[in-house]
Formats: structure tokens, C-alpha cells, sequence
């Protein structure tokens, strides 16, 4: 291990002094080059793990030498039992459990591993369970052209936070930290991912931005944060759209070999992840699924969660208009960030 000498990212994101104060408008400038500079440096390192391809995921294996020798199962946090354990014991110690899943010859298990192993056996759960799947299902995984045809998966980091990222002041990326419980994912979930702290809006669970007072008296383009509750500072949802854009114009940029255009794994990770965020974390579940089924929705074309998972939970399914225009809003929303006439930022 060496010394990096540097900045955590979350110290820097917003400014060096929070990006607060009488120069905040004059060093926005500033602080959206130093984020430019964080993102590309991001994806270059991320890229690099790309010629690390295999069969199947799961977790890398090692022999006694060091030298990766297959993939073996993954070690997962199991929130749900962790909340059992909880809920059953109020004294009981908060000790982390892990449950060993994998390994995966098929992307969709890499997804659903952790919800086979807690069947459902209430209603609203089965509902809730059922219109996850649903949507895992809607992820697509790039072609890969001959002879990597088998090799649906690559080695990437295990969940990329602003804690996790050194950068100089400039915001040049001086080492990436948290590789313990490094993973063999689906390309989906893989290193053309983008940042988990770009995705935050559609985990309103951790998401906790709000409108600055004067929000509702200046135009809507300001990029102007507003703190939460508990102090850290989130950015706007059109802020997050644009940095999103931007990460996924910087990997399409440095990629050299292009794979299946229908298929853009960065732009598409927006929902990967807040999916695969709401099958580990039973406590944002509903609220991921919420979120995402507003952000598919317009205003001739509403999806109500509660009224989906009520038909789902009874055995019940959405009739096949719904299903398809669900899919296209899907898509569309992978695509542009957003769905055209949709009823929520």
C-alpha cells in the first residue's frame, strides 16, 4: 500500500470551501472544470478494467501466487437479514451479515440473486418482488462480436462513491480507493457504469436535495445546490442529467472499440444501478420503483406504483398496451435522461 496524497472527492465536489460564500459564483467556472477533469479521469482508470473479461460472474479467484485463476461466489451484504435480525432482537448487536451468492452464468441472475433467496409471502411483497423483475428484465447487455461472444462479463469496482476517489485540487484523479469485494459483473453493471453519486435522484431514500428558496423566483437552469438535513449538499436533478450526459459522451469518446450501438451500457446504467440498488436494499425498494415508474410516466400515460403492484401482488399482469408503452418510456428514458412529457423532473 502507498501514500496518495490528495483530496477525498466529496471535499471537493462542490468547491474547496463547500462552494459557499462570496465567491461561489465566481468559482463555478472553476468547479465545473474541476468536475470535467474528476469525470474523464474516472473513466479512463474505469476503462482500464475492460480487458478483464470472463463467462461468468460473480468474484474474482486467486491461487496462492496472486495470479486470477476463475470466479468463484461473491460475498454480498444481505440487508434483509440484517433487518430480520433487527427487527427480531432491538439489543442485538449491528454487525454486518453477508450472504455468498453466485457464481452467475446469466446477467438477469446477477440481479435477482439476492431476491430468490427471501420468497415472497405477502401481497404487497409479491407485488413489489414481481414489478422488480419486471423492470430488471427491460435491461438490455451489449453484443459482443466474435470470440468474446461468451464473455458477458468484466471486472469492476464494487459500488464507486465520492469517498472512494483522491483527486488534487485541480481534480485530477490521484488513486481509487474501496476495491475490497471487487466484483465480476454483467457489462450492464460493469465498468462503463457510471459513478453511483450521479444516479442519487432516483433513490430518493438517500436522495435529499432541495429547491433553494429562491428557486421559485430564478430560472430553473441555475445550478444552485441546497442542503439537506443532515448538512452534505446534493445536486439539482437537471445538474445530475447534464453530469450523466457528460460522463457518457467522455466514455463514448475514449472507448476505442464500439459494441452494439443499440445498446449504450454508460446511459443505460442510470437504471441498472438504482435497480440493482433497490434488489440489495429492502428499505429503498418501494421508493426506487416509485421513482422510476413517475419518471416513466406522462401525462397520458400514467404508471401508478400502487395500483400495478396491487394488480401484480394478486397474480394479476399489466395488460399488453401498458406493458409496451412502459418498455418504450423505459427506453426513452434511457436514452434521453428524461421522458418527454413527464409529469416529474
Amino acid at each position: 500500500m502507498e501514500f496518495v496524497d490528495g483530496y477525498p472527492l466529496d471535499e471537493v465536489w462542490f468547491g474547496l470551501d463547500g462552494g459557499e460564500g462570496e465567491g461561489e459564483d465566481k468559482d463555478k467556472d472553476k468547479v465545473r472544470e474541476r468536475r470535467t477533469r474528476v469525470l474523464r479521469g474516472l473513466a479512463k482508470a474505469m476503462l482500464q478494467l475492460g480487458k478483464y473479461e470472463f463467462e461468468r460472474g460473480g468474484a474474482p479467484v486467486f491461487d496462492g501466487g496472486g495470479a486470477l485463476v476463475g470466479v468463484g461466489p461473491r460475498r454480498e451484504l444481505d440487508v434483509q437479514a440484517m433487518m430480520d435480525r433487527w427487527l427480531g432482537n432491538e439489543d442485538c448487536e449491528r454487525t454486518p451479515v453477508y450472504a455468498g451468492i453466485g457464481p452467475f452464468a446469466e446477467p438477469e441472475e446477477g440481479y435477482t440473486a439476492l431476491l430468490d433467496l427471501y420468497p415472497c409471502d405477502a401481497e404487497a411483497n409479491t407485488g413489489v418482488d414481481r414489478l422488480l423483475r419486471m423492470l430488471v428484465h427491460f435491461i438490455r447487455e451489449p453484443y459482443s462480436p466474435a470470440p468474446k461472444q461468451e464473455m458477458g462479463f468484466v471486472l469492476t469496482h464494487p459500488g464507486l462513491n465520492m469517498r472512494d476517489v483522491i483527486v488534487s485540487e485541480r481534480g485530477d484523479v490521484r488513486g481509487i480507493l474501496g476495491w475490497d469485494g471487487v466484483r465480476v459483473a454483467s457489462r450492464s453493471l460493469g465498468n462503463e457504469a457510471l459513478p453511483n453519486w450521479l444516479v442519487r435522484d432516483f433513490n430518493p431514500f438517500v436522495w435529499r436535495w432541495k429547491p433553494a428558496p429562491e428557486f421559485w423566483t430564478t430560472t430553473r437552469g441555475s445550478d444552485r445546490q441546497e442542503g439537506s438535513e443532515g448538512g452534505c449538499r446534493e445536486d439539482a436533478p437537471w445538474v445530475l442529467r447534464g453530469l450523466r450526459d457528460e460522463y457518457a459522451d467522455i466514455v463514448g469518446e475514449l472507448k476505442r472499440e464500439r459494441r452494439n450501438a443499440e445498446v449504450n451500457v454508460t446511459k443505460q446504467s442510470l437504471l441498472a444501478l438504482s435497480l440493482d440498488a433497490a434488489v440489495k436494499d429492502p428499505r429503498c425498494r418501494t421508493a426506487v420503483l416509485r421513482r422510476i415508474l413517475e419518471k416513466c410516466s406522462r401525462m397520458s400515460e400514467e404508471f401508478d406504483f400502487d395500483r400495478i403492484v396491487e394488480v401484480l401482488g394478486r397474480g394479476g399482469y399489466l395488460d399488453g398496451y401498458k406493458l409496451k408503452c412502459l418498455e418504450r418510456n423505459f427506453r426513452e428514458l434511457v436514452e434521453r435522461g428524461y421522458v418527454r412529457g413527464a409529469v416529474v423532473w
